[in-house]
C-alpha cells in the first residue's frame, strides 16, 4: 500500500484493492495464501503472480506502451503547433 503513491494512487482505497485481488484469483492471474502468524500481528494473505497472470500483464503493459506511443505523438505534435500559432 505504501508503494501506491508512486504510481498516482495516494488516496487508494484499500477495499478496492482487496476486490480487485480477490477478482484477479478468481480468473487465476494470481495465487494467495495466508502467512503463518508472525509477531508482528495477526497473520496476512500473500498474493503471487501466476504464468497465466504473468501472460495477462505482458499484454496489459504493451497495450500501455502502445498508448503511451500515441499520447507522446498528440503531445508533440500540439507542442509543434502550438509553437506556429
Amino acid at each position: 500500500m505504501e508503494n501506491l503513491a508512486e504510481y498516482g494512487l495516494e488516496n487508494f482505497d484499500v477495499s478496492i484493492l482487496y476486490r480487485t485481488l480477490h477478482q484477479m484469483e478468481a480468473f487465476g492471474w494470481v495465487s494467495s495464501a495466508q502467512e503463518e502468524e508472525s509477531s508482528q500481528g495477526p497473520p496476512r494473505r500473500v498474493y503471487h503472480i501466476t504464468p497465466l497472470g504473468e501472460n495477462v500483464l505482458k499484454e496489459y503493459i504493451s497495450d500501455l506502451e502502445k498508448h503511451l506511443e500515441y499520447t507522446q505523438k498528440i503531445i508533440q505534435d500540439y507542442k509543434v503547433f502550438t509553437n506556429r500559432h
